[in-house]
């Protein structure tokens, strides 16, 4: 009959693929348990102090400058690579069209 092939070949890749992941998860909690303890869970009980306004204020003209550095540095970057490929493509067409 056709076909037998192609399907005991599924059944057994299935099979296998079963079998690899029985033994990842195993894996996994060995791994797990090894990591996860008490020097991990203090991160979680961090405690912040508060800022003060003064504080607030700088830390947002700081941030307020560096996306503004960011971003005139994006798009300074956007332009230029727009000019190059814009002049290479007018370079191509000059040359090899007209």
């Amino acid at each position: 009959m056709g076909g037998e092939g192609s399907i005991s070949g599924m059944i057994s890749s299935l099979k296998e693929n079963s079998r690899i992941s029985k033994r990842s998860t195993s894996r996994y909690k060995k791994l797990r348990e090894k990591y996860i303890g008490e020097g991990n869970m203090s991160s979680f009980k961090r405690e912040y102090k508060q800022l003060s306004p003064q504080q607030q204020i700088e830390g947002r003209k700081r941030a307020i400058a560096y996306y503004t550095k960011r971003n005139r540095r994006i798009t300074f970057t956007i332009i230029s690579v727009s000019v190059i490929v814009f002049s290479v493509i007018m370079y191509l067409i000059d040359r090899y069209i007209i």
